[in-house]
């Protein structure tokens, strides 16, 4: 997906940001990288500290770190905070 057809980050009146759309740039970013897999959890109707899981895999450690890398660099450019990202 190039640069200019990820989707853009828009907030709400209280900054707040839609999970959908959050989840599309994850995604479309992690797609830059070719993963092996890309899944897609919906948790909206299951559980309260969550929306979404996006689960990657790819054929080496390395690889999955430069895609969690890459995502985070993109929602570090739309100004989107971090919580929490499982690591090796």
């Amino acid at each position: 997906m190039s640069l200019d057809k990820r989707p853009v980050l828009s907030r709400d009146a209280r900054g707040r940001i839609d999970t959908d759309t959050l989840l599309q740039l994850a995604a479309a970013t992690a797609e830059e990288v070719k993963p092996i897999s890309l899944v897609h959890l919906d948790l909206r109707d299951l559980c309260s500290f969550t929306d979404h899981f996006l689960i990657v895999s790819a054929p080496s450690i390395r690889q999955v770190r430069a895609i969690a890398e890459r995502i985070e660099e993109r929602l570090r450019e739309e100004a989107v905070r971090i919580l929490h990202r499982e690591d090796d």
